[in-house]
């Protein structure tokens, strides 16, 4: 099995020429190494790596900007490497594609073993991120009992019901005053966070919650 394609995303130098090493020693490849948001888009685009470790703050877009810029077709196993362990922060990330999150504060052993995990599939949190995550997942089950799109932002929210009562891209663009392409990004989002695969699978939840009415 050759070994994995790395692409290092991280706005340190010396903590990006650091990560590269680890990540070579570790017998895998490293494709590219960028510390900014928007290069790190187009070298995703041009290598197709396996695996990203990027930092969650990096120059023009921030990690979860960078994930949601890349075709839906092609997402890399993403380790993030964050010095917030705040809710908002974590749930951002995981919700943009992240598989493994790594506080800044962990040894490098720590980046390795997440980014072996990631590349085999699995999901890789440790305490204290962890507990974070679970207490808002929590918080986020018992909402979701009275609104079933609570999960949703405004926009997928506005765009899953539309959809789902039978209108498509082309008819939504102008409703909300966005292009299609926009449109169908945001449908996409609201699928992904809803676990639904298709528009028939939307329309039954949409019915099965009262979202066909009005």
């Amino acid at each position: 099995m050759p070994p994995s394609r790395v692409l290092v995303a991280i706005s340190h130098s010396l903590a990006r020429l650091a990560a590269a090493g680890l990540v070579r020693d570790a017998g895998m490849v490293v494709v590219g190494e960028t510390g900014d948001g928007i290069e790190c888009v187009r070298l995703c685009e041009r290598h197709q790596p396996a695996a990203l470790v990027i930092s969650q703050r990096l120059s023009g877009l921030a990690a979860p900007q960078v994930l949601r810029s890349l075709s839906p077709a092609f997402r890399p196993y993403t380790v993030c490497i964050t010095d917030s362990a705040a809710s908002g922060t974590l749930l951002d990330a995981l919700g943009a594609g992240v598989r493994g999150l790594v506080l800044e504060e962990n040894s490098a052993q720590e980046l390795i073993l997440a980014l072996q995990a990631v590349c085999a599939g699995e999901y890789w949190l440790r305490p204290p991120l962890c507990s974070t995550v679970f207490a808002s997942a929590a918080a986020l089950a018992a909402q979701l009992g009275s609104d079933p799109l609570a999960q949703l932002s405004a926009r997928e929210r506005e765009v899953f019901i539309l959809a789902a009562r039978g209108e498509g891209n082309v008819d939504i663009a102008p409703r909300l005053n966005i292009s299609p392409r926009t449109v169908e990004a945001h449908r996409g989002r609201a699928f992904h966070k809803l676990g639904l695969t298709s528009l028939r699978e939307a329309i039954r939840f949409a019915a099965a919650h009262g979202l066909l009415e009005g």
